[in-house]
């Protein structure tokens, strides 16, 4: 009994001071290994790659590479630089000269893109560098991670043609699975099974910024779904889902969107977009689309688009001056309204610089006050048709009515009207034709020669239905005025 004790105590002691060394020794040192990792590398990504720190086997808690300062090169220019990235793998395949990779671990990533100015990018690689004997190209590669893991990443991204910059800082991602299989040149996004979250601290595009990004993105039987958030997005908030089908030919697109609380006046000076719109707006989108090219993408597009605001100012521009100079020129010109409720805060951004024919008078000292406005479209085959479209001074109530063809920049029977208090034009501009040059035509139910603002305000109040006729019932109510 003694001597069984004796071995049992010997026993546990031997393993003890074996787990103790496989502990110390789980991180087995393998820096001959470099060149020829190196050498593999370069093969498979088509880029110069080097390991400038050390690198090791790990064996527990499972086999993997540990790689220190690993570094991606193109034409002596730093694209890629890893400070820590560590690559789990099948140990029953470890010494096959095909691994499985199951899991993929990165700290610290770096990611430099830049755009020359002859069109070319830091990436492209030149002919007489090319590989002559790509790696595997157009062969059927399976691909099952099990986990991947990025931390504190970095994208930079320079373009010297434009002089635009992006930054994205604090780049966190979480991936509990990404399977594939296929040939990688010519992916098939039918197979691609995925599920994971990107959380981006910060975002800066030139001098515009964005805090705390989140994504969760899945990507199952032909369809990826992501969704995003933003709790700080220009004093507003913001929450979206874009789904894309691969199931149909071409892709079928889906963007829902909602904003509340949008700082117009801190969006446009952190973007630097022309416009002289201030105050806080709303925003609801629901568009689907087929295709990801701009043309076909705005041919096929469908939805809702919903824009509700309130307190807001327009430099610039004022209907009374408009309204009085309606005397002389017997020209409504109320363009710039029409640029407001079509692009609504983002300007130029989706409108490619289109002003719809509105110079803003920026040293002219006239604003109006906006106490309401609503921007309600409804979008078919790149065709929107205004369903609700007004705002509410404390003096007026403007509408639009008509269709915006998306495609090609036109207005159709657009007409801006100022109403009175059963819905009725007073004044309005019907508008057809391109938005930088439309044929314009304005009409009025009083006589412009005898138009002041007394004889004008009289028109309002004493307005009956016995000779109106509506063209609008919408949800703004008339000002308290009327």
């Amino acid at each position: 009994m003694k001597k069984l004790k004796k071995i049992l105590i010997w026993f546990v002691v031997i393993l003890g001071i074996l787990i103790i060394g496989l502990y110390v020794t789980a991180s087995v040192t393998v820096s001959h290994f470099k060149p020829r990792l190196e050498n593999i590398l370069t093969d498979e990504l088509g880029y110069q790659t080097r390991i400038n720190g050390s690198l090791a086997l790990k064996l527990l808690p499972g086999v993997s590479f540990v790689i220190n300062d690993l570094r991606i090169i193109n034409n002596e220019t730093y694209l890629v630089r890893i400070e820590k990235a560590e690559i789990a793998v099948d140990y029953r395949q470890l010494f096959n000269s095909d691994i499985d990779i199951t899991g993929l671990s990165l700290v610290k990533p770096q990611v430099f893109i830049e755009h020359n100015t002859d069109g070319s990018f830091n990436y492209d690689i030149p002919e007489h560098a090319k590989n002559p004997h790509p790696a595997k190209k157009g062969q059927s590669h399976q691909i099952d991670i099990r986990h991947i893991s990025i931390k504190n990443g970095r994208l930079i991204y320079f373009d010297n043609e434009l002089g635009d910059t992006l930054i994205a800082k604090g780049i966190d991602v979480v991936s509990d699975e990404i399977n594939f299989s296929g040939i990688l040149d010519r992916m098939n996004m039918k197979k691609l099974r995925f599920t994971g979250s990107i959380h981006l601290g910060s975002l800066r595009i030139n001098e515009m910024r964005l805090d705390s990004i989140q994504w969760k993105i899945e990507a199952r039987s032909g369809k990826i779904s992501v969704q995003s958030r933003s709790p700080r997005f220009f004093e507003g908030k913001y929450n979206g889902v874009t789904t894309i089908d691969f199931n149909t030919k071409p892709a079928l697109v889906n963007i829902q969107s909602h904003i509340t609380g949008l700082d117009i006046g801190e969006f446009r000076e952190a973007a630097h977009l022309t416009g002289l719109f201030y105050g806080s707006l709303n925003y609801d989108m629901n568009l689907t689309f087929r295709s990801f090219n701009w043309k076909q993408a705005m041919s096929t597009l469908d939805g809702d688009l919903i824009i509700t605001g309130q307190k807001m100012l327009l430099q610039g521009i004022s209907l009374n001056s408009i309204i009085l100079n309606y005397k002389d020129s017997k020209a409504f010109d109320v363009a710039g309204f029409a640029a407001l409720f079509i692009t609504g805060p983002f300007g130029t951004v989706f409108t490619k610089d289109i002003r719809f024919g509105y110079q803003p008078e920026n040293n002219s000292g006239v604003s109006e006050d906006i106490s309401r406005i609503v921007s309600n479209w409804t979008i078919h085959n790149g065709v929107a048709r205004a369903r609700d479209v007004a705002l509410v001074t404390d003096r007026y109530r403007l509408t639009m009515t008509g269709q915006i063809n998306l495609i090609g920049g036109n207005y159709n029977d657009v007409k801006i009207a100022l109403i009175n208090k059963f819905g009725c034009p007073v004044i309005s501009l019907q508008m057809n034709g391109p938005f930088l040059s439309p044929e314009k035509e304005s009409s009025s139910s009083i006589s412009p020669s005898n138009i002041s603002m007394v004889e004008f305000w009289k028109d309002l109040a004493n307005s009956t239905r016995k000779y109106c006729k509506p063209v609008y019932s919408g949800s703004l109510k008339p000002p308290v005025a009327h």
